[in-house]
């Protein structure tokens, strides 16, 4: 699948090193949609090493290009689950 973004944004499968920022944006999704906190940092790091999760092809990370690649800023998500609207990280408005 190819997945169009705008100029100056970055996409790329996540990694295990996006696990927390992962967390955190998720939780921030919830928190502002339901009030509540439902992900936990073991959960999902339990379901992205599942066998038949694979990060490579499951996931997409996108990132503001001036900030560069290790600035998580908007939008990760799996399985169909999108996690858009809602930023974190520094530089982050």
């Amino acid at each position: 699948m190819h997945i169009k973004i705008p100029n100056g944004f970055i996409i790329r499968p996540a990694v295990m090193g996006d696990l927390k920022k992962a967390v955190e944006l998720f939780n921030a999704c919830s928190l502002y949609l339901l009030g509540v906190r439902q992900y936990a940092l073991y959960e999902q790091e339990v379901e992205w090493k599942m066998p038949l999760f694979n990060l490579e092809t499951d996931t997409r990370v996108v990132f503001r290009s001036r900030w560069g690649a290790c600035r998580l800023c908007q939008g990760i998500g799996h399985a169909g689950t999108t996690h858009s609207g809602l930023q974190l990280g520094e530089g982050a408005s």
